[in-house]
């Protein structure tokens, strides 16, 4: 997998040319992970960039994959808190599936929006992906999705809550089946590949054991109940 989100390279294309970006414009990702979006965007529109995850093991990632890729270094990368950085003056900030590095369960997201928009100028682009319910979950798949995302967390109450915070809606994508099917597949081999690799590993096999439950689930419930939208908002 390229990035943690069901998202296609062709959708990420897409999303990239709407932000507009020009050479040296300054870009943040918050919950890069192992930074493949922002040297994208390194890569074709020559930006500066931040990224920052609370995983070592990402940055450390990111930091090597960057240092093969550009001769300078044109993204920066810290391993820590996301919500307390200290930054701003950025034209532009992401945070894809990764609203939890602002808080935890429903009010993330808009807590996402708030710290990104305190960081970026006026006139500045938020990428912002997160889940939306398309439908109530059955009480079999709401035994694996736990407390989150809750059945009012919609695409509705998504965009309500942007509207809220002051911010303008430019526009948004929605992942489709074919993009979700790529990515929970992505992880179902991966979580295959490990517990083979390692069978004497617990840590593996109890992941894997999870994993072939929960692909059971989405085929069964998940790919009609759960949805992901990244939504492009401007900060006024």
């Amino acid at each position: 997998m390229l990035w943690n989100s069901p998202i296609s390279e062709e959708r990420f294309e897409a999303m990239a040319r709407r932000l507009d970006l020009q050479r040296g414009s300054r870009v943040l990702d918050a919950g890069c992970g192992t930074g493949e979006m922002l040297m994208r965007l390194a890569e074709r529109y020559g930006i500066l960039g931040v990224g920052i995850d609370r995983s070592r093991e990402a940055i450390q990632k990111a930091r090597s994959a960057s240092a093969t890729r550009f001769q300078d270094a044109p993204i920066e990368w810290f391993d820590g808190d996301a919500a307390t950085y200290p930054g701003s003056g950025f034209d532009a900030a992401l945070c894809i599936g990764s609203t939890h590095a602002f808080g935890m369960g429903a009010d993330a997201f808009g807590l996402a929006l708030e710290g990104l928009a305190r960081r970026v100028k006026p006139g500045g682009l938020l990428l912002v992906g997160e889940a939306a319910m398309k439908r109530r979950a059955p009480a079999e798949y709401r035994r694996l999705l736990k407390g989150f995302p809750p059945d009012s967390m919609t695409h509705a109450s998504n965009v309500e809550t942007v509207l809220k915070k002051g911010l303008q809606l430019v526009t948004s994508w929605s992942s489709t089946d074919a993009e979700w099917d790529a990515f929970e597949y992505a992880h179902q081999a991966a979580a295959e590949k490990a517990a083979r690799e390692r069978p004497r590993d617990r840590q593996a096999q109890e992941k894997l054991e999870f994993r072939r439950e929960w692909i059971e689930a989405y085929e069964i419930w998940g790919r009609n109940t759960l949805g992901f939208v990244v939504y492009l908002v401007r900060v006024p």
